[in-house]
């Protein structure tokens, strides 16, 4: 496929590596003490809590949606940021938030993202878990701070309990033209005969840092749709290609 610098993204994201740090406080020095004020190191203090499991989000916003800019956009961040190994999101990034299932979101066939979730236009609007419009407490609209996604998150995201019995592998590599392939494998890990001969995935090619969907103000989400990957080694795109 001819997108490139593209970060592949799917529900289970096995790929994704973990990166943790600490907080340091500085301590004053007084000029008068023998001793040399050395950094103490504080533990980091997550506002969500573990889930237990991988959590996967549907977040719909738009280019000039306000309450995306400042709130929804950097909270799927900390979120992310915190939460390495048990985050992983979708941003479908829409022009305005008043018709947010334009084909810039990903609303294109057969995917259909935003139409899916049972949305045509209002923003910002998360779903966990697949959760449609108006299922519940995993379908949530509106954002007022960066820990606003953390309730629907720290429960679980209504991820289902099987979810163990699953392993999913990712893999990409580079044709040196300016394409590149994605392989996509699952399999079934738990005990006795697997419950379906065949599954499907929801597999799609985003931007890790949304270049190519800033917001009005010139802030960057993340994860912003590019791409769905279809049977057959296919893919469509906002251009078609």
């Amino acid at each position: 496929m001819g997108l490139r610098n593209l970060t592949p993204m799917i529900l289970a994201a096995l790929m994704l590596m973990m990166s943790w740090g600490a907080l340091l406080d500085a301590v004053d020095m007084n000029e008068n003490d023998e001793n040399t004020g050395a950094l103490q190191t504080a533990d980091v203090v997550f506002s969500a809590s573990d889930p237990g499991h991988i959590v996967f989000g549907q977040y719909i916003t738009s280019d000039d949606c306000t309450f995306c800019m400042n709130y929804g956009s950097p909270a799927h961040k900390k979120l992310k940021t915190d939460w390495s190994d048990k985050y992983t999101y979708v941003s479908l990034h829409s022009a305005n938030y008043g018709d947010t299932d334009d084909a810039e979101s990903g609303n294109v066939n057969p995917i259909l993202a935003v139409n899916h979730l049972g949305e045509t236009s209002g923003a910002p609007k998360t779903s966990f878990g697949d959760a449609h419009s108006g299922s519940g407490s995993y379908f949530m609209t509106g954002c007022g701070s960066n820990t606003c996604w953390d309730s629907g998150f720290s429960p679980g995201g209504r991820t289902h309990s099987s979810y163990a019995d699953y392993s999913l592998g990712v893999g990409q590599s580079d044709n040196g033209d300016g394409t590149s392939t994605i392989t996509i494998s699952v399999d079934y890990v738990g005990s006795g005969t697997a419950p379906l001969s065949t599954y499907t995935l929801y597999a799609a090619v985003t931007e890790e840092v949304c270049h190519s969907h800033a917001y009005t103000n010139g802030f960057k989400g993340g994860h912003c749709w590019e791409a769905w990957l279809l049977d057959g080694g296919s893919h469509v795109s906002n251009s078609g290609n």
